[in-house]
């Protein structure tokens, strides 16, 4: 059996072409793989996408510079995701900011605000 998904994400193509073979177990398995495949690839596009609409920080009563854009691995629910966020710096004290990381990920860790979540209400049942 062979399994072929076309996903537009942003007018690009994602596509996948897969050949599911073995036991019917095996190929459910490779089946909901290629779900959490699909599932990472629309998370980084909606993560990075959001990294762009970020409103523009200040601090010291200016807007800060931008300092250009820093790619960092997250982990998100379906698997890590590679996502670009603008670096902003402030001219007089030197306080450098990353707004989109607290919208995108819990706290420090790098972790996905959706998968923080889903791992706090397991643990809480």
């Amino acid at each position: 059996m062979v399994v072929q998904i076309t996903v537009p994400v942003d007018g690009r193509e994602v596509q996948w072409v897969k050949s599911l073979e073995g036991t019917p177990a095996e190929r459910e398995e490779a089946g909901h793989a290629i779900g959490k495949e699909v599932g990472r690839v629309i998370s980084e596009a909606a993560l990075n996408e959001a990294a762009t609409e970020v409103r523009h920080p200040s601090c010291c009563g200016r807007r800060m510079e931008i300092r250009g854009r820093r790619a960092i691995m997250v982990q998100g629910v379906d698997g890590p995701l590679r996502i670009r966020r603008t670096r902003y710096r402030c001219r007089t004290c030197g306080h450098e900011s990353t707004p989109a990381d607290g919208l995108q990920t819990c706290g420090r860790h790098r972790l996905t605000r959706q998968l923080a979540k889903r791992v706090w209400q397991s643990t809480c049942q």
